[in-house]
């Protein structure tokens, strides 16, 4: 998958109109109704999927079969693939069937085709089912979370005056879905705010010129292009979430040793957040179990020592983190040695038997010969 997306950006790369670019891709986009071995994949995006994610529900897989059960709800997957490889399971629309037309429940998409046009194609198909059946309309629930803004701009270059009173629904006829196309040349219109009756607490989303670009399409394009693999959009998240914060402070002690800076910086990375201090409790500065996990997995990646996840509630603090994994360290190292001494030790009760045979062999020849 590396391979790929380095290969898609080097094309990128080569002075071509962005139209060209996604032309050039021959990327071909199959939409079809879940299976079911396809559902546990689906649950993952529900989990994963952040920016274009209209509603944000997170299903289990469990959960999906049973909104499945329901009279009258469907679940599309999309899968794309281009010139270069295959971008594998990449988007979920979930929606119920009713008398005139679909209620869209879930719509989201992987950020590594964002920009493509596969959000129109995927609408469009979704359109052309109700036309089909004979619905009239299809209705898309938005609910902001400040990190989907994409898919607020999205719904709104192609909707904008069909958006209720609310500014959280917008009802589009089936047949102006069903014809929906992306044009890359065209300048969408950028949804710069939140429907004042969301609260305030989420009223403000992140800048829409993180990424640089004004442009919607271009923006989710730079988006799957550039933040294509997870070192990358890693550091970007990392950058953006310790660039937010205040000043550094001094923390309430300095790092004595290098496993503690490393473990500082582990924690930094996971929390956001560059004020660390060796005392400080790992639950009470924002983490949590899911966080406890991120930290044993770079744990593991980057000093090499596996720990359960039960040790970062044992010792919460780096402090005491670092003791643990210096003690555990020095266990195979003590082990070690004692395996090399107690070889030793056999290989000197090997010599000395056999000196002691070799001796009593001289002895009973000398005794034989008198």
């Amino acid at each position: 998958m590396y391979r790929e997306n380095s290969e898609r950006q080097k094309f990128r790369e080569q002075n071509f109109s962005l139209k060209d670019f996604v032309k050039g891709l021959q990327l071909r986009v199959e939409i079809a109704e879940a299976t079911n071995d396809q559902l546990g994949r689906v649950s993952q995006l529900t989990f994963r999927t952040n920016q274009f994610n209209f509603t944000t529900l997170r299903r289990s897989e469990n959960e999906i079969r049973e909104f499945l059960k329901r009279e009258g709800t469907t679940s599309l997957v999309v899968r794309v693939v281009d010139r270069f490889g295959d971008y594998g399971l990449v988007g979920v629309v979930m929606y119920e069937t009713e008398a005139d037309g679909y209620k869209v429940d879930t719509f989201l998409l992987s950020c590594r085709v964002l920009g493509r046009g596969v959000e129109h194609e995927l609408v469009a198909q979704l359109g052309r089912r109700a036309v089909e059946e004979g619905k009239r309309y299809v209705e898309f629930t938005y609910r902001p979370t400040g990190r989907n803004l994409p898919a607020l701009e999205f719904i709104t270059s192609i909707g904008g005056k069909h958006r209720d009173e609310t500014g959280t629904s917008w009802t589009l006829p089936a047949e102006r879905l069903a014809s929906v196309e992306y044009d890359p040349d065209e300048k969408a219109p950028i949804a710069r705010e939140i429907p004042a009756t969301v609260s305030p607490e989420k009223r403000s989303p992140r800048p829409g010129s993180a990424f640089g670009a004004a442009d919607r399409s271009e923006r989710l394009q730079r988006i799957g292009e550039q933040l294509c693999d997870t070192e990358r959009l890693a550091r970007a998240i990392e950058e953006y979430r310790l660039g937010q914060q205040p000043p550094d402070v001094a923390a309430d002690a300095t790092s004595s040793s290098a496993l503690e800076t490393a473990l500082a910086n582990i924690w930094r990375k996971v929390l956001g957040t560059p004020r660390i201090g060796l005392n400080d409790n790992f639950f009470e500065v924002g983490g949590n179990s899911l966080r406890a996990v991120q930290v044993i997995a770079m744990i593991k990646k980057e000093l090499k020592q596996t720990l359960s996840i039960v040790s970062l509630f044992e010792c919460p603090t780096i402090g005491l983190l670092a003791a643990k994994l210096d003690a555990a360290a020095g266990e195979p190292r003590a082990a070690s040695h004692a395996g090399a001494a107690e070889t030793r030790g056999q290989q000197r009760r090997q010599n000395a038997v056999r000196r002691r045979t070799a001796s009593d062999g001289v002895v009973r020849s000398g005794h034989g010969t008198r």
